[in-house]
């Protein structure tokens, strides 16, 4: 079991969140020349160490990918559908970051206190 704080001197572990975005790659092509599909693409990059800075999960990876298709009568819905695309790319991100926290850590890290910082 891990307890999140937000008194980071309290923590014996810290998970960073080094960096985070979303990307999009134009995947299909209307006769018109306008984007029909593209690939809505998240990408979080973190890392987690003991609070006096050894790594115990070096800087990480964990990208979600997801397509979209435009649907030129429903312009105005389609940013809409982007915005749930994109809320739960960031749930899946996080599923699989606690995933692995769970996976590389269970035999390092005692049951203890954490603390989260988002690196800006």
């Amino acid at each position: 079991r891990v307890n999140v704080i937000s008194e980071p001197t309290l923590a014996a572990y810290w998970l960073l969140i080094e960096s985070d975005g979303f990307k999009q790659n134009i995947s299909s092509i209307s006769s018109s020349t306008t984007p029909r599909q593209y690939e809505l693409v998240y990408t979080v990059r973190f890392k987690l160490q003991r609070a006096k800075g050894s790594d115990i999960i070096p800087s990480t990876q964990v990208m979600i990918a997801r397509h979209i298709t435009l649907n030129s009568n429903r312009i105005l819905g389609s940013t809409g559908e982007e915005d749930i695309q994109k809320r739960e790319m960031i749930r899946d991100a996080s599923i699989q970051i606690l995933y692995r926290l769970g996976r590389n850590a269970q035999d390092v890290i005692p049951k203890t206190t954490a603390y989260h910082q988002h690196a800006d």
